[in-house]
């Protein structure tokens, strides 16, 4: 049965190569409402699916959103190319989020980075965390997002998840 946080979410992190660097708490309080406001009237502006591009806020950059019942996948792109990948799992709809899970591990498991590894089952947490909400987040090896670009990229992704578990959860 998944533990669900009213007042926080869970993140958890990992690396390129498909290890879980860590799993952690954040609370909702600790981030910014200004980038919160947002991130809010972009998920009501555009809905449950859409692309749209994050100029105002790295130049180059495209956010790819796609939700149902709870639980979305995203991906972050600069210059065309994947920065970060994501899932959202609320614990809205528990039978939901295992789907989206296991379809964010079988798809992020495709990819060419991951082919070498997919021997040590790559991601393979992602699909037994119990935790809710949960953010599954990775950030891929970049050759042209500056470091300041890639924390900007990170800080938007974990400002719209706030704001859809907040959204989700209210329902």
């Amino acid at each position: 049965m998944a533990v669900l946080k009213l007042d926080s979410f869970y993140v958890a992190a990992f690396s390129c190569n498909g290890e879980m660097l860590g799993l952690g708490e954040r609370k909702y309080n600790e981030f910014s409402p200004g980038l919160r406001e947002q991130c809010a009237m972009m998920l009501k502006r555009y809905g449950s699916v859409f692309t749209t591009s994050l100029k105002q806020y790295v130049p180059g950059a495209e956010l790819q959103f796609t939700s149902q019942s709870g639980s979305a996948l995203i991906t972050v792109y600069f210059d065309g190319k994947p920065e970060i990948s994501g899932v959202f799992a609320s614990g809205r709809e528990p039978s939901v989020d295992s789907e989206v899970l296991r379809l964010f591990h079988l798809s992020i498991c495709r990819t060419q980075i991951i082919k070498p590894f997919l021997d040590q089952n790559p991601f393979g947490e992602i699909i037994t965390l119990l935790e809710r909400p949960l953010l599954g987040i990775v950030c891929w090896v970049s050759t042209s997002a500056t470091d300041e670009y890639l924390g900007i990229m990170r800080e938007l992704v974990l400002h719209l998840a706030v704001v859809f578990f907040q959204s989700e959860n209210a329902m």
